[in-house]
């Protein structure tokens, strides 16, 4: 179930992406998004597990928030990043 939920997301990192990185770097950025996006959908599941096993429902949803969250900081990040780059003084 969570394999296939997770793919709801991808057209819209995706065109994140395309936004802004460089032309010549897309290609890359992409790749290592799809490599992450990937390895995501292996280890989260055992992940929740391991942290269901060691402390609770409540620590196990909150890994899964916190890191969740992680993606549009980052992209925000990188947009700042960009637009302050390209003001001219």
């Amino acid at each position: 179930m969570y394999g296939f939920t997770i793919v709801a997301d991808s057209p819209i990192y995706n065109t994140a992406i395309s936004e802004v990185a460089d032309p010549e770097l897309l290609g890359i950025a992409l790749g290592i998004r799809s490599v992450l996006r990937f390895s995501a959908t292996i280890f989260a599941p055992l992940l929740f597990g391991i942290f269901l096993d060691h402390f609770s429902w409540g620590i196990a949803f909150t890994a899964i928030g916190v890191v969740t969250i992680l993606a549009p900081i980052c992209m925000y990040t990188v947009f700042r990043e960009r637009v302050n780059t390209m003001k001219v003084f």
